[in-house]
């Protein structure tokens, strides 16, 4: 996972998450468990795109853009390198699953 501040670099987010996901199972439930927590958070969820090829799901929650690629897809659309100006919130992108969810 890497979320990157790109408030002062684009107009329709202030940050962007981007997660990869081993299967399209994983990433279908990584959409759904996103939209939950925005809907027990009253957080504002505007669109969604690409959840039934599960490929690329990427999710629009007003200021913040979530993208769950398909390591293939992150690969060939390299957000990191689109948007490599931008400021680094988090990065976990070398850690385990196991270890993201301590």
């Amino acid at each position: 996972m890497l979320a990157l501040d790109v408030s002062g670099l684009a107009s329709f987010a202030e940050t962007l998450i981007i997660v990869t996901a081993t299967s399209v199972r994983q990433a279908q439930a990584l959409a759904d468990d996103v939209l939950e927590r925005c809907k027990q958070e009253a957080i504002e969820f505007l669109h969604m795109e690409g959840y039934n090829s599960g490929q690329w799901i990427l999710l629009d929650l007003n200021d913040v853009v979530v993208n769950i690629f398909q390591s293939d897809a992150r690969e060939l659309f390299n957000l990191e390198g689109l948007w490599s100006g931008a400021r680094i919130l988090d990065d976990r992108r070398n850690m385990s699953v196991m270890e993201s969810e301590a």
